[in-house]
């Protein structure tokens, strides 16, 4: 297709290119501008040599309060700005609500203005509703201001998040402590049936209700779930840091109170 739209727009130019070697390709008229819009026009090939298909950006949600939500309304978080629709502010359970509704597939970005907190005085965000569940076919990333900056307290009621069957998320750069999961609930602070990735995270202070394999006081990673732990601390709580005790082997490294281990133990 490409071929044939230079030889409509420049017939000559293609003749040469035809007969000749590269040295008489330079001296046609007008082909190298044609080369250079066709260099724009191609899309980019795979090592395979197929084309590499196009991926949107993820859409960007940008939390402005530290309050919690009744129930997360994803109408007063629209994407690509810092204000929630008619005037109210972008709760952390409303972004989340927002990512929940896209499309599957879809991606979204979720931060915090810098406003909300600083390694001087953090701001914590005290979850009045229980746990942030992550839902739907969806990438989520969510991106805090740092551990010691920014905190989400589960109030000793639940799950802090929970990410579901079909979830990739990403949670970076802040502090979860203080849940305690409910009697219907598995885990402590953080409860892993998708795929889920910690990057510089502390969960700390938080407790499984149930025991044995539904234990967990820190995260609680299912059987056919993944979990990358890169940087992060994870330390005092009850019921060891993942349950069961038998998956899944960590690749990376995480530190715990006393040691750093290389695989999946108790803290």
């Amino acid at each position: 297709m490409l071929f044939s739209a230079l030889s409509m727009i420049c017939r000559p130019c293609v003749l040469s290119m035809r007969r000749g070697p590269l040295s008489s390709v330079k001296t046609s008229p007008g082909l190298v501008p044609l080369l250079a819009l066709a260099a724009i026009l191609m899309p980019p090939m795979s090592s395979s040599g197929e084309p590499v298909p196009a991926v949107d950006p993820p859409l960007s949600y940008i939390v402005t309060t530290i309050a919690d939500d009744t129930s997360g309304v994803a109408g007063s978080c629209p994407a690509g700005g810092p204000n929630g629709g008619n005037g109210q502010n972008c709760s952390l359970r409303d972004a989340v609500a927002a990512a929940n509704a896209l499309p599957s597939g879809s991606s979204a970005a979720i931060t915090f203005v810098s406003s909300l907190g600083s390694t001087s005085v953090p701001g914590t965000i005290t979850l009045m509703n229980g746990a942030l569940s992550l839902t739907g076919s969806v990438n989520i990333t969510i991106t805090g201001l740092g551990t010691t900056a920014l905190v989400i307290d589960g109030n000793n009621n639940g799950n802090i998040l929970q990410v579901q069957t079909g979830v990739t998320a990403s949670v970076s750069n802040l502090t979860m402590q203080h849940a305690v999961g409910t009697p219907s609930q598995l885990g402590g602070a953080i409860v892993n049936e998708g795929t889920l990735t910690l990057t510089g995270v502390i969960v700390q202070s938080s407790q499984a209700n149930l025991h044995g394999v539904s234990g967990g006081g820190g995260i609680y990673n299912g059987a056919t779930s993944t979990l990358t732990i890169l940087n992060s601390t994870i330390y005092n709580n009850l019921e060891g840091l993942i349950k069961p005790a038998d998956r899944p082997s960590l690749p990376e490294l995480y530190t715990c109170p006393i040691r750093t281990i290389a695989k999946l133990s108790s803290c």
